[in-house]
């Protein structure tokens, strides 16, 4: 596991909470939004050897991650151009391939 980016420097003990405990899967909250106050951004492998990118975002009612590499790249252009708190809202959608995505967008 390694830390790739994060909104500030965490604490040991915040870092390995961020990047160890369970967290909620974006995917489950299509539709919501989430006023994000911190988030981590790391490597990992998944249960097929492979590495993966994590992002964890940090809110008042919990973490939620995810490893879609089209969220990470609109939550990294939301967060280049706005100060933490920022409020997203997650979109969730389909592929003409019929396969399931999501992103955010700005609240």
């Amino acid at each position: 596991m390694n830390i790739n980016r994060q909104s500030r420097d965490f604490t040991k003990q915040e870092a390995y909470k961020l990047t160890h405990n369970r967290t909620i899967s974006l995917r489950d909250l299509a539709g919501q939004t989430l006023k994000v106050t911190d988030w981590i951004q790391y490597s990992d492998r998944n249960q097929r050897g492979e590495d993966v990118e994590v992002l964890v975002l940090v809110t008042p009612e919990g973490n939620y991650s995810t490893i879609s590499q089209t969220f990470d790249r609109d939550f990294t252009d939301i967060t280049e151009a706005f100060d933490l708190p920022v409020e997203i809202t997650v979109i969730g959608g389909q592929t003409k391939n019929g396969r399931d995505f999501i992103t955010c967008e700005l609240a």
